[in-house]
């Protein structure tokens, strides 16, 4: 009876076309069965999505995943079926990437030795992603505080950050540094750590979210190539010096 011009762009069928005919022919054939029993089997309304299964039929043979919010209404005695159709492929293309991202992010964290955080201002608690796990030695069912967290920085680093934390502002939230973290079990890790400060309106912290990646490794191979380095350079002083005494005799 209805069928009006985001019915027509959606299924690609002019509205001449499509009213008086059967509802089937949006619906393909896999799925008119089962789309045919949930509209005879409704009470008063229902959400049907492509997101568990249901597709729609344009009349030029392609098909696309859709949502249908159904109702039944009675007026003057008759009964009838309203069906608002919409073509959720956008929707479903982004929830994938979504997925894909978490996906990518999740193995890149766990190869890179590094896991998400966001701490609430107001409760002081602590969300981490499960990769916190490898790098903290604690574990992922253990409540953790920012207080908590500050203890585990090592004496030497801990007033460094605490300054860093301080001059974060609405002008200046962000935060890079590197330092060092006491795990449980008493081993030194170097961290390096990226967040980012939200504030209210009124200027005030509300949280704090970041990247923490444990870089032990790229220090200790810096402190490898430091080393070498200082032996090189005092090597080279020792040629030098030898090099004056003989010219000097």
């Amino acid at each position: 009876m209805l069928f009006n011009a985001a019915a027509a762009r959606v299924l690609a069928c002019p509205a001449n076309e499509a009213i008086g005919d059967s509802n089937d022919r949006f619906i393909p054939q896999r799925f008119r069965s089962e789309f045919s029993a949930g509209v005879r089997g409704l009470d008063h309304s229902r959400t049907m999505s492509g997101n568990w299964g249901l597709w729609g039929l344009r009349a030029t043979g392609e098909e696309f995943p859709m949502e249908a919010s159904i109702a039944k209404v009675e007026s003057a005695g008759k009964k009838f079926i309203t069906a608002v159709i919409y073509d959720i492929r956008e929707r479903m293309v982004g929830e994938q990437r979504l997925r894909e991202s978490e996906v990518r992010f999740r193995l890149a964290a766990q190869a890179g030795k590094m896991f998400a955080y966001e701490w609430d201002a107001a409760t002081d608690v602590i969300v981490r992603s499960p990769e916190s796990v490898q790098i903290l030695c604690i574990d992922e069912g253990t409540p953790l505080s920012g207080q908590q967290a500050m203890a585990r920085v090592h004496p030497d680093d801990r007033e460094r950050l605490v300054v860093a934390m301080a001059a974060l502002s609405p002008e200046k939230p962000t935060l890079k540094l590197t330092y060092r973290i006491i795990r449980p079990d008493d081993t030194v890790i170097w961290v390096e750590r990226q967040s980012r400060a939200h504030f209210n309106e009124q200027g005030g912290l509300r949280r704090i979210v970041g990247m923490v990646a444990d870089i032990t490794e790229r220090r200790r191979a810096e402190q490898v190539l430091a080393d070498m380095t200082r032996k090189l350079v005092e090597g080279q002083e020792q040629v030098r010096a030898r090099i004056a005494r003989v010219a000097s005799r």
